[in-house]
């Protein structure tokens, strides 16, 4: 009769290699970007990162990527510092995430909306008819819209300060103007001859550092 004899070593390896096998797999990362398909507007901010799909469909993932399930079809987009906001196609904002200043209070009076910017700590919305409005933290008056603005076609919300651009293609910016050690960093100060601008992007990371803007001319 043969018998076989297996060494301590060998038998205490095979028992590790069956242990892991029936281990489940682990979590997919925060970074992985789910299946869907072709994407014409993606957006990244904080932990967090956001797609709009060809057929509307939002998704997002992150640290706070869980927004409401039945937004339905979305136009846009914003991912601020720590909270989302999205606008459904019918023009209803909806904002979830960090709500440490009321960035992700939708006012009850907003009505339909055309845009919607997530800055670090406050959220600034334009009406479907250009009124812009602008909550959340308001350090050193970053949510204060000037009073002659008129109606706006873009805005930017940032870290320290916000900058919009008015139905005739003119930009103001406001809010923080320095950096985090009050040095003056001139990220409100719009400089001259710019002429008819299109877009803007208002910068800066949490607790007002690297404040910055840029804008796009129209070429007028």
């Amino acid at each position: 009769m043969l018998r076989r004899c297996y060494h301590p070593l060998a038998l205490l390896t095979l028992f590790a290699l069956l242990l892991v096998a029936a281990l489940p797999a682990p979590p997919a990362a925060a970074t992985d970007a789910p299946t869907v398909g072709a994407l014409p507007v993606v957006e990244a901010g904080g932990d967090t990162t956001c797609v709009i799909n060809a057929a509307g469909q939002l998704y997002c993932w992150g640290e706070f990527g869980s927004g409401p399930a039945d937004l339905g079809a979305v136009s846009q987009v914003s991912v601020g510092e720590s909270h989302t906001c999205a606008i459904t196609e019918a023009g209803a904002l909806h904002c979830w995430g960090r709500n440490w200043d009321n960035q992700a209070n939708v006012p009850d009076d907003l009505g339909a909306v055309s845009q919607v910017s997530a800055g670090n700590y406050h959220t600034c919305a334009i009406t479907a008819g250009g009124a812009l409005h602008c909550w959340g933290s308001n350090w050193a008056g970053k949510t204060d819209v000037p009073e002659a603005l008129g109606a706006v076609s873009q805005v930017s919300a940032g870290g320290s300060h916000t900058c919009a651009i008015t139905a005739g293609g003119a930009l103001h910016c406001w809010g923080g103007n320095t950096g985090w050690n009050d040095t003056v960093t001139g990220q409100t100060d719009v400089p001259e001859g710019l002429g008819a601008i299109r877009q803007v992007s208002a910068g800066g990371g949490p607790y007002n550092l690297e404040s910055h803007t840029a804008s796009t001319s129209t070429g007028e």
